[in-house]
């Protein structure tokens, strides 16, 4: 094999931006599956059911995605509202009771939140402070939950072998 030698300079030149697109293949499905809330009256269980008996997890994702939380919070939102139920919080406990799943869902606000977003005008600013709410705000949010660890393990340190100072 034989060896090429290149300049810092040469390197750097090569160098260009990897395009990428957000959208994949559950991003174009589920572009697809908003599309049906054109011209909808206001959104009930009914359709709530409904949404979840076409695709499960497109349908989490958006309620999800309205309720405002990230994949790790939405999860645990649902273990704490479903933690009742032998059956879980997903698929399993869906199919074996859709009408009471809908309903513990709803616990959530989630049809008042779809229809309030739904009847609502938005403006560029609008849609501008959600990508700042989606991008800053997530990177924040993260933050915050690990100091609040820290804070919570600190607290328990301190119980355990009383108050130090680390030098």
């Amino acid at each position: 094999m034989k060896r090429h030698r290149q300049t810092k300079s040469q390197l750097v030149e090569d160098l260009g931006e990897v395009l990428t697109d957000w959208k994949d293949a559950f991003a174009m499905k589920f572009i697809d599956y908003l599309n049906k809330f054109e011209g909808k009256d206001d959104l009930t269980e009914d359709h709530l059911l409904n949404l979840l008996e076409e695709d499960f997890d497109i349908a989490i994702t958006l309620f999800r995605i309205i309720l405002e939380q990230s994949k790790d919070e939405f999860t645990e939102t649902l273990k704490a509202i479903f933690f009742e139920n032998p059956r879980g919080y997903g698929k399993t406990s869906f199919k074996f009771n859709p009408e009471a799943y809908v309903k513990t869902l709803n616990k959530l606000g989630l049809i008042s939140k779809i229809n309030e977003m739904s009847s609502r005008a938005f403006s560029w600013k609008d849609i501008i402070q959600e990508r700042l709410k989606m991008g800053r705000g997530s990177a924040i949010k993260g933050q915050t939950r690990g100091k609040n660890l820290e804070d919570f393990v600190e607290l328990i340190v301190k119980e355990v072998f009383g108050a130090f100072q680390i030098r």
